[in-house]
């Protein structure tokens, strides 16, 4: 999935962080590994937000194997409720490239009613579009960018600790037809149904594992997604060119997993 960059300075619903800063001062706070910049809620929010984003960010070197190596900062912007804008999204990522280099700023809607998977999947597809993107400075404002795929955040989201994968498992029991690698690739869980994005993330998470299984699995995992910007309009291909044993075996490979 490709999506358009914010070209830097541009006026946005909501205003950004980055245009606030000069003109009213916001309280922030700095996570431990220095990545992650958190402005605006209390420091009880902004406390929590940190520990979710270091412990996503954590889960995701593990399955690398890989040290913290981060280059760019992720700005994160905490704000209460419009009720005079329901329609504002709970999320919302902007990702641009300026002259001073990548900008990441993660936009959360707070309340006692956040949806918190959603916060750490949000953390999660920052974490690796500045992981695809850290070794590329020269790309100019206004090009289109790659995202994470949904396959990949969910299946990442999915191997966590602290994930309780049994509903995952027993969606993998049910006997039935195995949706086709090709077709799960190409698959968009927004558009389906609890019981469809259920069985979605089941099979996202079968699918990381399956590939950190291969020789050299996590190493391999790491390219694919080091390469992820330079993705043709096949996935299976640009899967099966990091991961060759795939290639014409994909699908007795997958049916066996």
């Amino acid at each position: 999935m490709k999506i358009r960059a914010i070209l830097a300075g541009a006026l946005l619903l909501g205003c950004s962080i980055f245009e606030l800063l000069g003109a009213t001062p916001i309280e922030r706070s700095v996570s431990p590994s220095g990545q992650f910049v958190i402005y605006g809620g209390d420091a009880a929010w902004r406390g929590a937000v940190s520990a979710l984003a270091e412990r996503t960010k954590a889960n995701l070197l593990a399955v690398l194997q890989r040290r913290d190596q981060w280059g760019a900062a992720i700005v994160v912007n905490l704000q209460s409720p419009a009720a005079d804008l329901p329609q504002i999204p709970a999320t919302a990522l902007r990702f641009s490239q300026t002259g001073s280099g990548l900008k990441l700023q993660l936009d959360l809607t707070i309340s006692r009613k956040m949806d918190f998977g959603a916060m750490e999947r949000e953390l999660l597809r920052a974490i690796l579009l500045e992981m695809i993107y850290r070794n590329q400075p020269g790309i100019a404002s206004g090009a289109t960018y790659v995202e994470p795929p949904n396959w990949l955040i969910e299946g990442l989201l999915a191997l966590a600790p602290n994930c309780d994968r049994t509903s995952l498992t027993n969606a993998l029991a049910v006997p039935g037809r195995i949706t086709p690698l090709d077709e799960l690739l190409w698959e968009r869980p927004e558009l389906l149904d609890s019981a469809g994005r259920l069985l979605y993330r089941a099979y996202s998470f079968a699918l990381v594992q399956l590939l950190i299984e291969r020789a050299d699995g996590h190493a391999h995992l790491g390219r694919y997604i080091d390469n992820l910007s330079f993705t043709s309009n096949d996935p299976l291909a640009d899967l099966q060119a990091v991961f060759p044993q795939l290639a014409g075996n994909d699908q007795k490979i997958w049916k066996s997993k």
